[in-house]
């Protein structure tokens, strides 16, 4: 499993890891690679179940990202924070990004709130 440095045109490894946290939390992939996989929990903390592999069986885990390809760095085109309301699209190439290096992700409430105001978030 590899992917292809557009730059370089080298295949890098897959070499993954992940990120987790609580509602609101901004998590971020941008020191290993870029986001592969998300999980966003709803009203429970859905993201600590054993069977998905995904955060560690820990309480209040509701948001995860899977970060992937280290070695290709940090991407040259990181947009700022960019939160949006529930059930609003967020994509990295409506903002002129590259890649999605991070994600937040709200319970019921507005609960991104460090770097925009929103219910969810993509960087």
């Amino acid at each position: 499993n590899g992917l292809c440095d557009p730059n370089t045109h080298e295949c890098v490894a897959y070499n993954s890891s992940y990120e987790c946290g609580k509602y609101g939390d901004f998590l971020s992939c941008e020191d290993y690679g870029v986001v592969t996989g998300e999980c966003g929990s709803g009203g429970h903390d859905d993201c600590t179940d054993p069977s998905k592999n995904l955060c560690p069986n820990d309480k209040d885990i509701f948001e995860g990202v899977q970060c992937n390809y280290p070695s290709l760095g940090v991407p040259k085109n990181i947009t700022n924070w960019v939160c949006g309301k529930y059930g609003t699209e967020l994509s990295c190439s409506h903002y002129n990004g590259s890649a999605l290096v991070g994600v937040c992700g709200a319970g019921r409430n507005e609960d991104c709130k460090k770097y925009c105001h929103g219910w969810h978030a993509i960087q």
